[in-house]
């Protein structure tokens, strides 16, 4: 079924939709394209093995999800799905970062996987996550090099390029959301916060969420701020290379970054579907695409 889909992609690329799919540490992200545009962006927690059957014997038709799963979706983002999976030529291409959620896709669907081999950026580590590869590829691709990415997700994570498109290193450490529900689910007397402010709190608090706020946020954007600036004077950008923001709290964290520097507003680029956009020209560099 994999090569009739292939097939068909190669005869018919701009009318073809399609979906994207990157497995991601804590939820499934999508991604629906229909004649080369990008239509919608949603998430779902992961799907055991059962859910994923579910799903797929009921045409990718997201409203058939329990309600802790189902995502908002527009209502002609679902009937095209449903309608595409029905004449059994969806495409599905999917990266991953939890190899247990690609096994139960690879038994329930025919899936095309993106994988690290494809994407050439020389210099990559072997244990280097598919994820980041892609969202730099699509960074280099729309904003040239050198570039970083900063990813807000469940991990915190910066992966650069530099001006001859080599990978130039990066650096983890916990996300946003992980920092401040560790400080609930470890403490007795702290609360743990769900959202995370927009707008930067008093440094010196007066109240314990303020003081849970202040303390992660000002420490995250003194770090992000060193980050950019080494980046800087290692490849000598003078300031002027893209600095890409994705991921969940990537909204947030341009926003903060933008607050504190607004000599930085046109270097700073947040897109929610950075990765999607690198699925997609991965996808479209196939033999036979356009």
């Amino acid at each position: 079924m994999s090569q009739v889909f292939e097939q068909l992609a190669i005869e018919n690329p701009d009318r073809l939709a399609w979906l994207a799919l990157a497995i991601g540490n804590s939820r499934l992200h999508w991604a629906w394209f229909q004649a080369g545009e990008l239509q919608q962006v949603w998430d779902t927690p992961h799907l055991n093995l059962q859910e994923i059957q579910h799903l797929v014997n009921h045409r990718f038709d997201f409203r058939k999800l329990n309600d802790r799963n189902c995502p908002r979706l527009s209502l002609s983002v679902q009937s095209s799905i449903s309608e595409h999976a029905d004449s059994e030529t969806l495409e599905l291409f999917l990266i991953s970062v939890v190899p247990q959620q690609t096994d139960y896709w690879q038994k329930c669907y025919p899936i095309c996987s993106i994988e690290r081999s494809q994407i050439p950026i020389p210099g990559l580590y072997s244990t280097l996550g598919i994820d980041r590869i892609v969202a730099l590829w699509a960074a280099m691709e729309l904003h040239g090099s050198p570039v970083l990415v900063i990813d807000g997700g469940t991990a915190l994570t910066f992966t650069g390029a530099t001006g001859d498109r080599t990978f130039a290193g990066g650096a983890i450490l916990p996300g946003l959301q992980l920092q401040f529900s560790s400080l609930g689910q470890s403490t007795a007397a702290l609360p743990r916060l769900e959202a995370v402010q927009t707008a930067l709190p008093p440094r010196w608090a007066y109240n314990t969420p303020d003081a849970i706020q202040s303390g992660i946020l000002y420490t995250v954007l003194a770090g992000l701020e060193s980050a950019i600036q080494d980046w800087d004077r290692q490849h000598s950008t003078q300031g002027n290379c893209a600095i890409c923001l994705t991921g969940g709290d990537g909204a947030v964290l341009a926003n903060l970054l933008q607050q504190c520097n607004p000599h930085w507003h046109d270097r700073l680029h947040y897109d929610r579907a950075l990765i999607f956009r690198g699925m997609q020209l991965l996808r479209d560099r196939r033999p036979g695409m356009r």
